[in-house]
């Protein structure tokens, strides 16, 4: 063991703490700090904006939803009074007609007062009675008395639809399906342009009955000129706008004229005024498109839902569209379907449209049908009305997010560099002077009274008593040299001793292993020749009595047990002294097999245990190993076999194995 001393002139090992540079800008805390910092508001941005997706914007969303369905229901329940005025004053002036005794006068006479008698002059804009094809005067097609509001407000009488020549009030849209009206109920026609004050409408009919037979209709002319405003007012606070069509879909109003009003001709080549069905406005704006197909679609489900209630009669629509020429075979089974199912609740759908036709962006899209009349009620509202409030909220957030990011970095880095870092960079510079020998005990200054302060105090106790103890160290140094280096000679002298000491023992031993050697071989030959002849003393003996062939059995077994003993013990004489070899000589297994057999099947005999010896498959009948250590393994595993089985048999068996374990 050898042992040096330090360089140093104490004696004492410097450099145990390395001399430490400036930390990496990226891993220094004036960065790593701040950007944690950052990185929470980042994240609390960040979470901000999840929170604004997920849960304030769906709620928002549905808070807009439930304002469209306000402002729809609002505007559903205005209209509903004055389709309630109407219908009120029609069912009366249908049980009046059927009161009036058939004098034109009188009809002449009553009819102006309750028709005028409601004072809604901005409402209604006329009405009268139509019967049946000679149900009024025998033999006269048509006898009608209808009366119509003139500008300054008075009601006149006008006898166009008794002309003879005309096509017939009882084939009119507003006339037909009425046949097919329960009594004390009413029919809402399609919506119209008069003719005489270009106004839009709507006709409200209902059904007459005298002694149980139908008589005809009496109708009131709803002006429409006024939806436009109601539907201005209930949709200001939204932003948006709103609509109604007519159970066929055409249009009752809509905030830009020119875009549902048309010019149609008849067969005649009359030019009238009219409005656009949905479908209609959107083969010529494709942008209104999805709102079409809505509305469509909730026509269908009224025919389905009449349909799968029985309510539906194929043969009403038939009819209706037989008798009018102003009805198709489409439009007369939606009023077959509605006919019956008028007081069935009210159908809703809610669609997204992305680029609605008038406003240009992405709307909210309510429509709704009015089950007494079979109108729809749209109310469109932009979604970014809905997302202005969270816009806004959000970019108040992010705002007051960003503040508070510029001035927390401030403060921690400014907090951080005072209280932490420059503390720390005095104590780094301290300790790394101290580590490098360049001053005496340790003494840190300049730390606040906190934790770091703490920290200060500590290590510069810690190094007074580091100091204190490589002081006692350096004391007790010399003394400690001095005790290893006698000790060093101690065991120097101890190793010459023991290192003779082994080099005699190893001398006798292997003296001890030659005498065995030798000793083993010359004891070996002569045992061996005495074997030989007890073989074969045994079976001349054999003849002549078996208690001299017992005797020669214990002879042989003694030799031959006194033979595998000193076979043990030359082995292990050669081991000893190196001359134990294993030769790879060209080996006769097959027949080696066979002399174990031989030899070991009398000793198996004698125990009454059965010997088999055997080969599977093809076995080479040589092989390249030490035919004397083959013999003595097979012959120790057959007799410790033999040996250890009291009956049965034992089997040896032999076969090729490939060097993968497989046979």
């Amino acid at each position: 063991m050898k042992v040096t001393k330090s360089e140093s002139g104490d004696g004492i090992a410097r450099g145990a703490l390395p001399v430490l540079g400036q930390v990496p800008l990226h891993r220094s805390l004036m960065v790593r700090v701040p950007g944690i910092v950052a990185m929470s508001v980042l994240v609390i941005m960040a979470l901000v904006f999840l929170l604004m997706e997920i849960v304030v914007k769906p709620r928002l969303r549905d808070l807009a939803d439930k304002s469209v369905a306000q402002s729809s229901a609002l505007i559903g329940q205005e209209l509903r009074k004055r389709v309630t005025i109407a219908g009120t004053l029609c069912q009366e002036l249908a049980r009046v007609g059927e009161l009036l005794s058939q004098d034109a006068q009188e009809h002449m006479r009553v009819l102006p007062r309750l028709i005028g008698g409601v004072g809604d002059d901005w409402f209604v804009a006329g009405g009268g009675v139509w019967p049946e094809p000679g149900q009024f005067t025998p033999g006269v097609e048509r006898r009608c008395f209808f009366f119509g509001r003139e500008p300054d407000g008075k009601l006149k009488y006008y006898d166009d639809y008794n002309d003879p020549a005309g096509p017939g009030y009882h084939h009119e849209e507003w006339y037909v399906p009425v046949r097919f009206v329960e009594a004390g109920t009413v029919y809402w026609s399609r919506s119209y342009v008069d003719p005489y004050s270009h106004e839009p409408m709507v006709t409200c009919s209902s059904p007459m009955y005298r002694d149980g037979k139908y008589y005809g209709v009496v109708t009131i002319d709803v002006k429409l000129s006024g939806l436009g405003e109601l539907f201005r007012q209930s949709t200001s606070e939204i932003g948006g706008y709103a609509f109604a069509v007519d159970r066929e879909g055409v249009f009752l109003t809509f905030p830009d004229d020119s875009l549902i009003r048309t010019v149609r001709k008849d067969e005649k080549g009359t030019s009238t005024d009219s409005f656009l069905s949905t479908d209609e406005l959107a083969t010529k704006h494709p942008a209104f498109a999805p709102i079409a197909f809505a509305l469509q679609s909730m026509d269908v489900d009224a025919i389905n839902v009449a349909k799968s209630a029985g309510q539906y009669s194929d043969e009403v629509a038939v009819q209706i569209d037989k008798d009018s020429y102003q009805i198709d075979a489409r439009q007369a089974q939606l009023i077959a379907g509605f006919l019956k199912s008028t007081k069935e609740s009210a159908q809703v759908r809610r669609i997204d449209v992305n680029d609605e036709l008038r406003l240009g962006e992405r709307c909210i899209v309510d429509a709704r049908r009015m089950p007494d009349t079979g109108w729809k009620i749209v109310t469109v509202m932009p979604e970014s009305r809905v997302l202005a409030a969270s816009q806004r909220l959000y970019g108040l957030l992010m705002m007051w997010l960003g503040g508070v990011m510029v001035v927390g970095l401030g403060g921690t880095l400014l907090v951080l560099y005072r209280d932490i870092v420059r503390p720390l960079t005095r104590m780094t510079r301290s300790i790394g002077m101290a580590s490098g020998g360049r001053m005496g005990p340790l003494e840190i200054t300049g730390a606040s009274d906190g934790e770091l302060g703490l920290l200060a105090a500590t290590i510069n106790a810690y190094s007074r008593s580091l100091a204190d103890a490589m002081t006692a160290l350096a004391m007790h140094k010399d003394e400690l040299e001095a005790r290893v280096a006698d000790r060093t000679r101690e065991l120097s002298e101890s190793n010459g001793a023991l290192e003779l000491s082994r080099k005699d023992a190893d001398a006798a031993s292997k003296a001890k292993s030659e005498f065995l050697a030798n000793m083993s071989h010359e004891i070996r030959t002569p045992l061996t020749a005495i074997l030989g002849y007890t073989d074969i003393l045994r079976e001349d003996g054999a003849q002549e009595g078996s208690g001299r062939l017992a005797c020669i059995d214990t002879i042989n077994k003694a030799g031959t047990h006194l033979l595998a003993v000193i076979n043990d013990i030359l082995d292990l004489s050669k081991i000893e002294a190196d001359r134990m070899t294993v030769e790879q000589v060209e080996t006769p297994i097959v027949r080696i097999l066979a002399e174990v057999e031989s030899l070991m099947r009398p000793r198996a005999a004698s125990k009454g245990v059965e010997l088999r010896v055997g080969l599977t498959g093809a076995v080479p009948s040589a092989m390249m190993a030490d035919p004397t250590r083959v013999r003595q393994i097979l012959m120790n595993i057959a007799g410790n076999a033999i040996k250890f089985t009291e009956h049965g048999r034992v089997t040896i068996n032999a076969r090729v194995q490939s060097p993968s374990g497989t046979p």
